[in-house]
Parts: C-alpha cells; sequence; structure tokens
C-alpha cells in the first residue's frame, strides 16, 4: 500500500494493495495498479488509469483524462473538459463541471441469442448471471455534456486469430465483422442497463451510441422512479440485416434517461463502427509445473501460472504474471510490465521505461536501463534501480533499496530498511521503521520517517530531516541543511557550511505563574529532546526554532475553513484567557564544537522567545567552562499563565558564548503543525 502526495508534473504507479495517492498542480500521470484505489490528479491536466479494484477516481481542476478500470468505481472529473471511461463494472462517472464525454463501453458480455440458431459458443460468458455488475451511472454536471456509448464486436476464436496479424496479433475488426459464413461467427457484446441522471438540453447535452450494427429499438416513456415524471429508456439491438446470423435482433441492454425528455432526433447512432472487445490475441499461458516460456519479440502477454517458472518477454512491450512460486522473470528490451505475484521471485525489466511488482514473498528486483517503477509490495525484498531516473518503493518488510545511476524516488515502506540512492540527486522516504539510510553523491533531500534511523547525506548539498524517533543523521560533504524534528537525535554537519535547524519537541512546558489553570496535557511529560548538534569544518549555523501551541478551540478558530492551514499570528494574539496558547519547549540541547573562528552562529527564534540567563559551568571537570542558556517566554507585562516558562537550555561546548554571540527573533509566528 502507497499513500503519496506528488509535485507538479509527475508519473507514479501505485503498488498492488489499496494506494492513496494524490498529484499535485501540474499535469500529473498516475496509475492505481491492482487494489481499492483512491487516486487524485487537484490541479493540472492530468492523465489517472485505475486497474483491478473498486477504485475512486477524482481529476481535480483541469481538463482531466480518466479510466476506471476492471471494478465497481467512481470518477469524478470536477471541473474542466474531461474525458471519462470506466472500463469493466457497475462504475459511478461524474463530469462536474465543464463540457465533459464520458464514456461507457460493452462489459455484459455475450448477448442471448436474437435467432434460435445452432448452440453459442462460450466464447466470452457474461460477467455474471447479473447483469447489474455492468450498470453504469452517467453524471453530466453543469455543462455542454457528451454521453457515448461504445458497443464492442466479439467473435469466436477461431474468427479472431483468422484475422489476427501473424506478428503483432493485432485484430483486424472490419474483417471478423464481414465473416457471414455461419451462423454464429460474432456478435456485439452488451453494455448492461445504464442510466444518465441528468440529460439537459438547453446545456447543449448530447447522447451517441456507436458499435457495429447497433440500433435504437424504441424509446420508452416509464416513471421509473414513481415521482410522477416520465423517464426515457432507450432500448439498443443488433440489427445485421436481412441475412444476419444468430445474433441479429441480439438485445444489447438499455439506457434509462432522468432530466428532459429523449427523442430520436437527440440521438446520434453509428452503426459503421468496428470496435473490439481487445486489441491483440497474443497471450501464453503457462501450467502449474515449472514452466520455461520465451515471448516474442512483439508485445507479449505472459502467464505463468503456479509453479517456479521462467518468463522472458524478449523484445516489445510486454506483459508478464509470474503466478505463484518462486520465479525468474526477464522483460527484454521494452517498456514492460511485470508481475511477481506469491513467491520468492527475481525479476529484471532489461532495456526500457519498465513497471514491476513484485507481490508477496522475499523479490530481487532489478530495473537495468530506463525510467523504471518498482514495487517490491510485501516481506524482505532487494530492489536496484539500475541507469536513469527510477521510482522505487519497497512496501512492507526489511528491504534493500538501491537507486544506483540517476535521480531516483525511493519509499522504503514499513520496515527496518537498508536505502542507498546511489549517484544522482535523490528523494528518500524512510517511513516506518528503523531505517538506515545514505544518499551518494550530489544533492540529494531524505526524510527518516518514523524510528529511529540513520541518515547519512554523503557528498553534496543535501537536505535531510530525521522525523519521528531518535535519529543520528550525518551530512558529509557539502553545505548542508539538517531538521532534528521530534526525538534525542543526533546531527553531524561533516565538512561545509552547513545549517541546523532544531526545532520544539519537548512538547507543553510547566506553567511558570499561579493559577488555577492547569496544562492542556497534564499527563505529557517533558518529552525525549535533548538533541546533540555537531558542526564538524565550516562556517555553521544552528538555528533553534520555538513553536507555538494553543488549545483546540483556539487552533479551530484560527484555520481555514477549506485547507485547514492554521494562521499562528492570529492565535497568538487569543489573550482573552490567562491559557489559550503557549510556547512549545526544545528541551535540553548541546552544541559540541562552537566555533566563532570558522564563522560559526547560534540564532533563536519564536515567539516572545528571550535568553533568561546565560551559565558558565565546567560541567566535565576538564578544567574549562561551557555555556548554559537558558531560554524562557517573556509574554510581557500583560502575560497569561505561561509567561516567564522555562522553554529549555542550550549547552554549548567550545568557544563560550556571549549573548552578542547570539541572534535573537521574538516576533515570528512558527506553529506546531501547520494545519488541521
Amino acid at each position: 500500500m502507497i499513500n503519496a502526495a506528488l509535485e507538479t508534473g509527475e508519473k507514479f504507479w501505485g503498488t498492488d494493495g489499496n494506494d492513496t495517492i494524490a498529484g499535485g498542480e501540474g499535469n500529473d500521470t498516475i496509475g492505481g495498479g491492482n487494489g481499492d484505489d483512491s487516486l487524485s490528479g487537484n490541479g493540472g491536466n492530468d492523465r489517472i488509469m485505475a486497474s483491478h479494484g473498486d477504485d475512486q477516481v477524482s481529476g481535480g481542476e483541469g481538463n482531466d483524462r480518466l479510466w476506471g478500470g476492471n471494478g465497481n468505481d467512481t470518477v469524478s472529473g470536477d471541473d474542466g473538459d474531461d474525458t471519462i471511461s470506466g472500463g469493466m463494472g457497475a462504475d459511478i462517472l461524474d463530469g462536474g463541471e465543464g463540457n465533459d464525454r464520458i464514456i461507457s463501453r460493452s462489459d455484459a458480455g455475450v448477448p442471448d441469442k436474437g435467432h434460435d440458431h445452432s448452440q453459442m459458443h462460450p466464447h466470452q460468458p457474461s460477467l455474471d448471471a447479473d447483469d447489474s455488475l455492468a450498470d453504469d451511472t452517467l453524471i453530466g454536471g453543469s455543462g455542454a455534456d457528451t454521453f457515448r456509448f461504445e458497443l464492442l464486436l466479439n467473435a469466436k476464436e477461431e474468427i479472431i486469430k483468422k484475422h489476427a496479424d501473424p506478428v503483432t496479433g493485432k485484430v483486424n475488426w472490419k474483417n471478423v465483422a464481414g465473416e457471414n459464413g455461419n451462423a454464429h461467427d460474432h456478435w456485439v457484446d452488451r453494455i448492461g442497463n445504464e442510466t444518465i441522471l441528468d440529460f439537459n438540453k438547453s446545456e447543449g447535452d448530447k447522447i451517441e451510441i456507436v458499435g457495429h450494427t447497433v440500433k435504437v429499438d424504441q424509446i420508452e416513456y416509464k416513471d421509473v422512479d414513481g415521482d410522477g415524471i416520465n423517464e426515457s429508456i432507450i432500448y439498443l439491438i443488433s440489427d445485421q440485416g436481412d441475412h444476419g446470423g444468430a445474433h441479429n435482433k441480439d438485445e444489447l441492454g438499455t439506457i434509462t434517461v432522468y432530466g428532459d425528455k429523449v427523442e430520436e432526433s437527440d440521438l446520434k447512432v453509428n452503426a459503421g463502427v468496428y470496435f473490439g472487445a481487445f486489441t491483440s490475441i497474443y497471450k501464453t499461458v503457462g501450467t502449474d509445473e515449472n514452466d520455461l516460456i520465451s515471448g516474442t519479440d512483439n508485445k507479449d502477454t505472459i502467464d505463468g501460472g503456479d509453479g517456479d517458472d521462467t518468463l522472458n518477454g524478449e523484445a516489445g512491450n510486454d506483459r508478464i504474471f509470474a503466478g505463484d512460486g518462486d520465479d525468474l522473470v526477464s522483460g527484454g528490451d521494452g517498456k514492460d510490465k511485470l508481475w511477481g505475484n506469491v513467491g520468492n521471485d527475481t525479476i529484471s525489466g532489461g532495456d526500457g521505461d519498465d513497471t514491476i511488482t513484485g507481490g508477496d514473498g522475499d523479490d530481487v528486483i532489478t530495473g537495468e536501463a530506463g525510467k523504471d517503477r518498482l514495487w517490491g509490495n510485501a516481506d524482505n525484498d532487494k530492489i536496484s534501480g539500475g541507469d536513469d531516473n527510477d521510482t522505487l518503493g519497497g512496501g512492507d518488510g526489511d528491504d534493500t533499496l538501491n537507486g544506483d545511476a540517476g535521480n531516483d524516488k525511493i519509499w522504503a515502506g514499513d520496515g527496518n530498511d537498508l536505502v542507498s540512492g546511489g549517484e544522482g540527486s535523490d528523494r528518500i522516504t524512510g517511513d516506518g521503521g528503523n531505517d538506515s539510510i545514505s544518499g551518494g553523491e550530489n544533492d540529494d533531500t531524505i526524510t527518516g520517517g518514523d524510528g529511529d534511523d540513520t541518515i547519512t547525506g554523503d557528498a553534496g548539498n543535501d537536505k535531510l530531516w530525521g522525523d519521528g524517533g531518535n535519529d543520528s543523521i550525518s551530512g558529509g560533504e557539502g553545505d548542508d541543511m539538517i531538521w532534528d524534528r521530534m526525538g534525542e537525535d543526533v546531527l553531524d554537519g561533516g565538512e561545509g557550511n552547513d545549517i541546523f535547524i532544531s526545532r520544539s519537541d519537548a512538547g507543553e512546558p510547566d506553567i511558570a505563574q499561579e493559577t488555577d489553570e492547569s496544562k492542556v496535557y497534564p499527563d505529557q511529560p517533558f518529552l525525549d529532546a535533548d538533541d546533540t548538534l555537531i558542526g564538524g569544518l565550516g562556517a555553521d549555523t544552528f538555528r533553534f526554532e520555538l513553536l507555538l501551541d494553543a488549545k483546540d478551540e483556539i487552533v479551530e478558530k484560527h484555520a481555514d475553513p477549506i485547507t485547514g492551514k492554521v494562521n499562528w499570528r492570529k492565535v497568538a494574539h487569543e489573550n482573552d484567557n490567562v491559557h489559550d496558547h503557549w510556547v512549545n519547549g526544545i528541551g535540553n540541547d548541546t552544541i559540541l564544537d562552537f566555533n566563532k573562528s570558522e564563522g560559526d552562529q547560534i540564532r533563536i527564534a519564536g515567539h516572545t522567545v528571550q535568553v533568561d540567563d546565560i551559565e558558565y559551568l565546567d560541567l566535565n571537570a576538564d578544567g574549562i567552562d561551557e555555556s548554559i542558556i537558558h531560554l524562557i517566554s517573556d509574554q510581557g507585562g500583560n502575560g497569561g499563565a505561561h509567561d516567564q516558562d522555562k522553554l529549555g537550555t542550550i549547552t554549548v561546548y567550545g568557544d563560550l558564548v556571549e549573548a552578542s554571540d547570539l541572534t535573537v527573533n521574538a516576533g515570528v509566528f512558527y506553529g506546531a503543525f501547520n494545519a488541521i
């Protein structure tokens, strides 16, 4: 499972779990993978493709193209002129605002024969005895919308193979439609019983019905929901003419229309097109034994089935499903999509921009050349990106991930993971677990996530976050920025002019003034927050940011009702009660090597924060005094319960610190969080 928020104009593929993926403000491309996914494009002209599962797809603002895939999906275009397709299943397709194009295709299988000829060939059975599995609901929303129904040709296997290209497998459906030698050579698949909820002629709405031999048999007017207003029910058939076969006059489904009355003149019907139920016939299926299967240099589909299989796609844009067992899979050249499924699989993509999903088991996945997308999913996987700019996701388990060359994006997932970015400017997120992460060369961005992480930026100007847990962070060479966040962290800048940012992580301090008020969080101890900062060589900046916090009702009062973003400046001006807000403590932090001659600086910032005192003590009995900076919240003469709160200390080893060495800014409004 993946929970990801993208930046501007990104491409992202989900896993075989229930993913939540949100695009940014650019033109994003998002694929959900298998599972019940929640996919949103937000701003920009996005392309979102769900796969198997009951998915929630939202385009957001912009002119989006959205596909629901297989399953009972809800697809919403939102603002903009969108194109929406549901795929297989009982889908809800909502265009939203704008001039949308909403497409529903045949997904109810083979219709009952219109004429009594020889027995049907069960080439493609219906989805289920209950046709409701294919009943789509279409909602145009405001704007001039086009409701388009595409009915698809299908045929016996021998007829399809006869008209498939011997190299590519591509089917010539026009030639299939010309096969009239037998009574039951081909047919048109059903659409089910579809519904349009808001047909509005005055807005410019249109209804298009296309497909080989498709005809409107009749339009019935009936009060479907008992509200005294008739709805329009369009009945579709396959009209093959006087010399039609077994499927002449097949009933292909209905379209029930709410809103304006539908007459035949309102319908645009095109029976002269040849949309097929699929594009190509190439698919190789293995047995439950240990199979050896090689594809061609074309677009192959290989299903290994059970057993320990060896599967090779060769050249071409292949789709390979390894199935159960410990499989060896190679995509070969081309843009391949490879699934390991269950078992300890070894999968390599070969040249080309590949998408690989390991599935259950301890998998070894290698992208090789190309911009690959590699997902381990469950268990303890080993994933290597290879050349180019790759995207890696470890999923659950204790994974080993190596980005190799290129500017890679790596999500380690849950578990105690070992991550190396390799060459390139990488973006790495550790997520849950006690992770060990190294950025490698160039300018990396690393977030540890929850757990006690060990993070190394290596060479380059890196940006490093510890997040939750007691982390050890080393910048390495270069001018690095290091944030400690929650926990007792050790931050080492290494060589270069580094910036350390240590924020409040010790929680609500004890109330300084005598008052009937008590702490908002009385059971909260002074949290483990004693950080150690080591500048190393170079002109380093040690910055301590103390964060505002407040009662829930005060925070909610000054939060944006739509975005939830908190206006902390207004929170700070809440002085009607003695205990509306406070400044969180930093704990007892330590700087180990303050060196004025190298250009080191100490900066302290936060609402009402002041240096109360600098104390000089020989803490380690070596005859040299250290400097202990005591911080308080100085709210002035009209301060509340938290005026003069003790906010923590900064113990400084190295050069003695005088008040003139400190830069203090009490006029900023940093909050404990950004939004509620």
